[in-house]
């Protein structure tokens, strides 16, 4: 799930990357502290409620595609598609977390 999001590999090396004092066992210890603490936040942030995201971002993905029906221009299909990707995102997401 949390492998899946755009800014999980940045998160991790920025953590990772980070230096501390003590011996090495120390500073392993702090990293995974820190690793912890910022999957958590992305997790708070990103995948709360999922089942509520879900259902907001599926009618806002059917209204895009009522949308582009009505008015088949480039941005309006173009709307609908990122909607699509959102929807999938989550529906992912969930289903991660299930499994």
């Amino acid at each position: 799930m949390w492998k899946q999001h755009e800014t999980y590999y940045d998160l991790l090396a920025t953590v990772w990357n980070s230096h501390g004092q003590g011996p090495i066992i120390q500073q392993v210890l702090n990293i995974l502290k820190k690793l912890k603490l910022a999957l958590k936040s992305l997790n708070r942030e990103e995948f709360s409620d999922i089942s509520g995201r879900i259902k907001q971002s599926e009618q806002d993905m059917k209204e895009k595609q009522i949308n582009a029906l009505r008015d088949p221009f480039e941005e309006s299909f173009e709307a609908m598609k990122q909607s699509a990707t959102i929807y999938q995102r989550y529906k992912c997401a969930e289903e991660s977390f299930y499994w």
